[in-house]
């Protein structure tokens, strides 16, 4: 005689990228302070977000922090990113 069972296993779809941040140039250079500073608005901070600024030009090393303010920058371009640890959490689930 043969029994058996099964078990049903569900792989779930790959979670949407975070939407691209939102951000603003909240202190601009001037003839006192020669830096600027950088604030991300969207999405706000939280638990498992964090916020990379590069510049790209003048090229100058990301710097990375949880507030979504960089301040002391150069003036220039900068490329702002957003990281989610909640994205990565389920990817790895």
């Amino acid at each position: 005689m043969y029994f058996g069972a099964s078990a049903n296993v569900v792989i779930n779809a790959v979670p949407a990228a975070p939407a691209a941040p939102t951000a603003t140039v909240t202190t601009q250079p001037t003839c006192l302070v020669p830096t600027g500073t950088i604030t991300v608005t969207v999405p706000a901070n939280g638990a498992g977000v964090s916020y990379t600024v590069t510049g790209t030009s003048p090229v100058v090393a990301a710097q990375n922090n949880a507030t979504g303010i960089f301040s002391g920058l150069a003036a220039g371009s900068y490329d702002v990113t957003l990281q989610s640890m909640v994205v990565l959490q389920q990817l790895l689930h």
